[in-house]
């Protein structure tokens, strides 16, 4: 599967940016030909994290748009309504987001094993 992740940053006005996201940009992003569902995840430092945090590493939350394929990732970009979205997104989010395509692997733990540390 293939997605597309966002990553945004704890910014001023962020906060009216989720509720956007939330109530308006995800709903027409479900209506792009292609895409399979949208995954929105708050984000919290972890206290283990090997980095210490800065301004340029503090995100707020995740957002990932999966695809069955590249060429489906393509198609939904190429469309018309798919390029709307783009626009309007990438205008509302210049100030927060970071963006990346990426191929996902899934490995799942056998439930059934009974495991021993």
């Amino acid at each position: 599967m293939f997605k597309v992740i966002g990553f945004y940053k704890k910014e001023e006005g962020i906060e009216e940016f989720i509720e956007y996201l939330k109530n308006v940009l995800i709903p027409r992003v479900l209506q792009v030909p292609g895409v399979i569902k949208v995954e929105y995840t708050d984000l919290v430092v972890s206290n283990s994290s090997p980095t210490p945090v800065t301004k340029d590493n503090d995100f707020a939350f995740m957002c990932e748009i999966y695809f069955a394929s590249p060429e489906a990732l393509q198609i939904a970009l190429d469309s018309e309504h798919g390029k709307i979205i783009t626009e309007v997104w990438v205008k509302h989010a210049t100030n927060y987001m970071v963006a990346y395509v990426g191929k996902e692997e899934v490995y799942n733990a056998n439930l059934f094993t009974n495991l021993r540390y």
